[in-house]
């Protein structure tokens, strides 16, 4: 049974699998809240359906901003019946580089706290128990010649579990 959600919180809907699910979620008729980084992208989606969509350039990794997506959220259309935290990065990095420190330190920012940030403001409005995020991933094939369940090699996974 498909279920039909009429208001969702979505972050890292700039690109990829985040764009896809805005795109699907607004072709269903639902208000959505699109967050994350690039203004111009997040805007593209809400000409698709302009009275459906908030736009909030917000960091995930910012708690102070994500309260405010989810103050004004609730404060316009209640608490949503759908969250989705799919802001996530991958990155390659040289840990003898100094410079590439700060892009270690970004990871788990965004892949981990931004799961929290996203979800902490919703769970008393929306009366959960627990939410579950899995961040965005890529995969790619490490080699033909190993058994079919080796093939892929999946880079920059994260998942995490939010008790309330």
């Amino acid at each position: 049974m498909r279920r039909t959600f009429h208001h969702a919180g979505l972050t890292g809907a700039c690109g990829g699998l985040g764009q896809a699910l805005a795109r699907m979620l607004l072709a269903e008729g639902a208000r959505v809240a699109l967050v994350g980084l690039q203004h111009g992208r997040l805007q593209a989606l809400a000409d698709l359906a302009p009275d459906h969509t908030a736009i909030h350039t917000s960091d995930v990794a910012d708690s102070a901003a994500m309260q405010a997506v989810a103050a004004d959220w609730m404060a316009r259309h209640g608490a949503p019946g759908l969250v989705i935290a799919n802001a996530g990065v991958a990155s390659g990095f040289d840990t003898a580089a100094a410079t590439d420190l700060a892009v270690l330190r970004r990871m788990p920012e965004i892949n981990l706290l931004g799961a929290a940030t996203t979800f902490q403001p919703f769970l008393a409005a929306a009366g959960a128990r627990t939410l579950h995020s899995r961040s965005r991933w890529w995969a790619r094939p490490a080699s033909p010649a190993g058994p079919a369940w080796r093939w892929w090699r999946v880079f920059g996974a994260s998942g995490t579990s939010l008790p309330a």
